[in-house]
């Protein structure tokens, strides 16, 4: 007779089924733009390759852009992006504390990772998520209102391009850890 799965038992059982679905939900959605991006299934990004993707969603790269883009995160020098680069380039930057890291091709990845309908815009919803995974609960309503104020101010559904997310999130810093979440990394097994 099979198994039944035990029901979560604590405030922690859900948390970490949570997490678990949550990262099992991301590496889907990073699996479908790099799929997206490698519009040639060869298994590797390349600058026309990412010109063609900025051109689908209303964004012309300047010079040099998209070339920048790859150096930033072609670690073994070929010229193209690969599945574990591209692994690692995310994961850097979604754990990026110090906004240091490149973040030219990640900005467009987690853009198109939100644009469910790859209409070039994502929605107040789905902008909702990029900056609840980026700041938290806290300061979600205050980071939704400095990206939308007019819709904010008189409740208008508004849509935002590429252009102006990269805008926004290159000028905000990454959320920091506080002191207390720092030492608990340090104190946590295998921190």
């Amino acid at each position: 007779m099979p198994s039944r799965q035990q029901a979560p038992q604590t405030t922690a059982d859900v948390a970490s089924l949570r997490e678990e679905w949550q990262k099992q939900k991301e590496m889907a959605n990073l699996k479908r733009v790099f799929a997206m991006l490698d519009s040639d299934s060869n298994g590797l990004i390349g600058e026309k390759e990412l010109n063609r993707a900025l051109l689908r969603i209303g964004c012309r790269a300047k010079p040099g852009e998209t070339a920048d883009m790859i150096w930033e995160v072609d670690e073994n020098c070929d010229g193209f992006v690969d599945w574990p680069e591209f692994v690692s380039m995310f994961d850097r930057c979604i754990s990026d504390t110090t906004g240091l890291e490149p973040r030219g091709l990640f900005q467009l990845v987690e853009f198109l990772m939100h644009d469910s309908n790859n209409g070039g815009t994502i929605s107040r919803d789905e902008l909702m998520e990029i900056l609840y995974s980026r700041f938290g609960k806290d300061q979600l309503l205050k980071k939704t209102r400095e990206f939308f104020p007019k819709a904010a101010a008189n409740g208008v559904e508004a849509a935002i391009t590429f252009v102006e997310f990269k805008r926004f999130m290159t000028a905000i810093k990454p959320k920091r850890k506080t002191n207390r979440e720092r030492a608990q990394a340090v104190l946590k097994p295998g921190g």
